[in-house]
């Protein structure tokens, strides 16, 4: 009979690779919020790549948010107009497979017509990796499916 030894972590493969991004457009409110969501063992790999050190994000610490923080700055921004939204990292939150982070800016002053959308994620790491941006302003929704190496994509409203 053969022996099987666990060791408390999964090793399975998922068929894809995705990360979805929810991009919120309150003109109200003047905020733009984004709500990240990307498979855990991708990520880890993403940031081990990116940072050369093994991380767990199963432990919550300063450090993997620090990691998270970074991480978003330099693979995702967001042009209203030709202005960029400046973020701020607010954490992130582990449910089922994958980490869902969060953000949140101002939104800058002027007309909105269009949203650029860079997204980067993993596209180093994992070369078939896909990134579905969902953008909704004035409660109109659109999608885009960036695959890598393509990263940007602009909403027109």
């Amino acid at each position: 009979m053969p022996l099987i030894i666990s060791f408390g972590f999964s090793t399975k493969k998922h068929p894809f690779y995705l990360s979805v991004t929810e991009l919120t457009i309150n003109s109200q409110s003047k905020e733009v919020a984004l709500s990240c969501k990307i498979f855990t063992d991708d990520l880890q790999l993403g940031l081990h790549q990116m940072h050369n050190k093994s991380v767990n994000l199963e432990k919550h610490s300063r450090l993997n948010d620090s990691l998270l923080a970074i991480f978003a700055r330099t693979n995702l921004q967001v042009f209203v107009g030709n202005k960029p939204v400046l973020f701020t990292y607010l954490g992130y939150e582990i449910i089922e497979e994958a980490v869902w982070f969060y953000l949140e800016g101002a939104l800058p002053k002027g007309t909105i017509s269009e949203v650029r959308v860079q997204n980067n994620f993993l596209c180093n790491a994992i070369t078939s990796q896909s990134n579905l941006v969902h953008c909704t302003f004035n409660k109109m929704r659109q999608s885009h499916k960036l695959n890598c190496p393509e990263k940007e994509y602009v909403f027109r409203f």
